[in-house]
């Protein structure tokens, strides 16, 4: 059934779990920034949380308190009943005291049972009407969960913020303030009963309690973990769940009029001659291609990935002359492009097209051998170079530079600067 309009983008419901509210993340803070280059708004940060009263009885839960009367909040009353002598705790510590030292219970003694939850009651005329967004400050959220009289989410960093913390807060609906779980998690997620939550920093995780101020101390020994995987059976339900993904979800019901069932067949033969997980993810990109619809991608899962070195890079192009590498080219931008530029265009460097590059650490080249040869594992490494101005080590010199870990970036913008000079000559 649905709860809400179409006039703001809300999502992530969760149910109190006392049956009072939903909350709801709710994109609907408007408070944009103008663009330095264009007049243009950006609305960014725009989403806050909300609680929806699921019964017009229930009062807002921010509404209005009789001062007066001197409402207390759940800390004032349980720190009257402490003066008072009439705490719940203390009241029953002889029981308990008594039935520690009997150390087991009695025989007739019997187990309840756990009582049924007990029904929800929903009212759906006005129920919109009746959504309050909560005091927490607008901007970027998710991990949205509630607990007894708390709503728990993930603050995400703030869209222009170069503050990285992910912390975890709860609104207390009884104190009516923000409180901070953990200071930076990359994943929580709350118990059934919701006392506490699995938390998860980097390769940390470790269970805290939905209070303030926790720490990840008492970490999880998931080194201690195994598990025994066959391979070609998981790389099999993983075939079997993305083709039932997409016949589940795809938005065409008929599915591009394509015979998904043939489909789960033909592509699934392939799978017999599978033997990494790089070709299971072949696999499935073949089968979801049938369906012939864009923005439609597969990846991840545990693949192989072979030792990379990295090749230190220049931005150049060489050419072999005169039985050493000639500097052929040197990529260039246009001249306001500094996103990356070639080590050897750098201020002081002084190296320019048609000098040889002779050594590399000192190491001469050899033109029967690649020239990125001598530059393997030096990636964005400093690099002592040995340049002249003719094929020999006479009168050369030597300069350092720090070498590109790729340079697709500086061919793209070679390219589009090449492209851009023939047009404007063509234009005069």
């Amino acid at each position: 059934t649905r709860v809400t309009s179409d006039f703001y983008s809300t999502g992530s419901p969760v149910f109190d779990p006392d049956g009072k509210y939903l909350y709801v993340l709710t994109n609907r803070s408007f408070d944009p920034s103008y663009s330095d280059l264009d007049n243009s708004f950006v609305y960014a940060n725009s989403t806050q949380v909300a609680a929806i009263a699921l019964r017009k009885e229930i009062a807002s839960p921010l509404a209005a308190r009789n001062d007066t009367d001197g409402d207390d909040t759940k800390a004032d009353k349980a720190d009257k009943a402490g003066k008072d002598g009439k705490d719940d705790t203390a009241a029953s510590g002889k029981k308990d005291d008594a039935s520690a030292k009997d150390g087991k219970a009695g025989k007739g003694d019997k187990t309840e049972s756990p009582k049924p939850p007990k029904p929800v009651e929903i009212d759906l005329d006005g129920f919109e009407q009746r959504l309050v967004v909560l005091p927490l400050k607008a901007g970027n959220y998710d991990r949205l969960a509630a607990v007894s009289g708390k709503v728990v989410v993930r603050r995400l960093p703030r869209t222009g913020s170069a503050d990285e913390a992910r912390p975890i807060v709860f609104w207390d609906l009884t104190e009516r303030e923000e409180k901070t779980v953990l200071a930076d998690a990359d994943f929580f997620q709350l118990t059934a009963e919701g006392k506490k939550a699995l938390v998860r920093k980097k390769d940390d995780w470790a269970f805290i309690e939905i209070k303030p101020d926790q720490k990840i101390d008492k970490k999880l020994p998931t080194s201690e973990l195994t598990m025994t995987v066959e391979p070609p059976a998981e790389w099999r339900q993983i075939f079997t769940d993305a083709w039932r993904f997409e016949r589940d979800m795809f938005y065409d019901p008929k599915l591009h009029q394509v015979d998904w069932n043939t489909m789960r067949v033909r592509y699934g033969k392939l799978l017999d001659d599978s033997v990494t997980r790089w070709d299971v993810n072949f696999v499935i990109g073949e089968l979801i291609a049938e369906l012939n619809s864009s923005h439609s991608y597969r990846g991840g899962g545990d693949v192989e990935k072979p030792l990379d070195t990295g090749v230190g890079l220049l931005g150049v192009d060489f050419a072999v002359d005169s039985g050493a590498y000639r500097i052929a080219r040197i990529l260039r931008g246009a001249p306001y492009d500094n996103e990356v530029r070639s080590p050897l265009v750098e201020p002081g460097i002084n190296v320019k097209e048609g000098d040889w590059l002779l050594a590399v650490n000192r190491t001469p080249l050899d033109v029967k051998t690649d020239p990125w040869a001598a530059f393997a594992g030096l990636a964005g490494k400093t690099v002592l170079l040995t340049v002249n101005s003719k094929p020999t080590m006479e009168g050369a010199r030597e300069v350092l530079v720090e070498t590109l870990s790729d340079e697709g970036r500086l061919r793209n913008l070679a390219w589009i600067e090449g492209k851009r000079q023939v047009v404007a000559k063509l234009s005069q």
